[in-house]
């Protein structure tokens, strides 16, 4: 209310939708861990809540899609990512219609405040979920506003602080997301790279989980991490994968690769929906 109060921007954007069912029983396949599974049209979110409670989100993609056809639409294209101890659960659960439902919205930081009101958090704006960074952010946001005499100087300072969360928000959800060819071969390289031993890849995991954690605040470290990503799937396809054919092959791999990173480098704003 108080951001509408001062500022007449237009609504936040919906992305997506979030679908979330609770299920008694079922065993995860690392316990203590939360388990993020892709390869769906939507990334699949389970964490254990209790000793018999998993809680279970579905990012679906926006649709004319009804609560009704829900279970089907779920078996059809989510269920062969996910392992069986939570997909028949999860089946059982849609059946019943234990569903809850929640948009994911999006609304870029531009704006912090105006006078002597300021806004922190939420108010300010919304990534995707994906990245749960919303609590982190909005307690960054409160520190710096605690250290700042003037509204117009946090906002700067914030709006600086961000921009590149907002950048990684949007190829997290397109990583994960996306159906396409490309973005199939760099989240299998992301994988890759948070997987591999040394104390190079110590480094890039640590770059990784810092860009996450929205400790990096400049652009330069989320350009390294998707850089060397990008660099480690083209390696991949180069050395092993299907551009051992043609040198064709090889250089449309190239412009795939090139043409992902001309849309990271665009606005953060029109990231969304690939």
């Amino acid at each position: 209310m108080v951001r509408r109060t001062i500022h007449s921007a237009g609504p936040a954007t919906t992305v997506s939708r979030t679908a979330s069912v609770l299920l008694h029983g079922p065993a995860l396949p690392e316990e203590g861990y939360g388990h993020v599974f892709a390869g769906g049209p939507g990334a699949v979110l389970a964490y254990r809540l209790d000793d018999d409670t998993v809680r279970v989100t579905i990012d679906i993609p926006l649709s004319p899609l009804r609560s009704t056809d829900l279970r089907s639409y779920v078996q059809r294209v989510y269920s062969r990512f996910l392992p069986g101890t939570l997909a028949g659960p999860l089946s059982t659960a849609l059946e019943r219609k234990t569903v809850q439902w929640a948009a994911n919205r999006v609304r870029l930081r531009t704006f912090h405040g105006r006078g002597p009101y300021a806004l922190v958090g939420d108010a300010v704006g919304t990534c995707h979920p994906l990245t749960a960074s919303g609590l982190t952010i909005g307690l960054r946001d409160a520190e710096c506003l605690a250290r700042t005499e003037d509204v117009a100087a946090h906002g700067r300072r914030r709006r600086a602080a961000v921009r590149a969360h907002e950048h990684l928000a949007a190829a997290m959800h397109r990583i994960f997301c996306d159906p396409g060819r490309t973005s199939g071969d760099l989240r299998r390289s992301m994988y890759a790279v948070l997987r591999a031993s040394g104390s190079e890849r110590e480094r890039e995991r640590e770059r990784m989980m810092r860009l996450l954690c929205a400790e990096e605040l400049g652009p330069l470290p989320l350009t390294g991490a998707v850089l060397h990503v990008a660099g480690h799937a083209l390696r991949e396809q180069l050395v092993t994968g299907r551009c051992c054919t043609t040198w064709r092959t090889s250089v449309r791999a190239c412009g795939d690769y090139l043409s992902w990173l001309r849309w990271m480098s665009r606005s953060p704003g029109h990231g969304w929906g690939g």
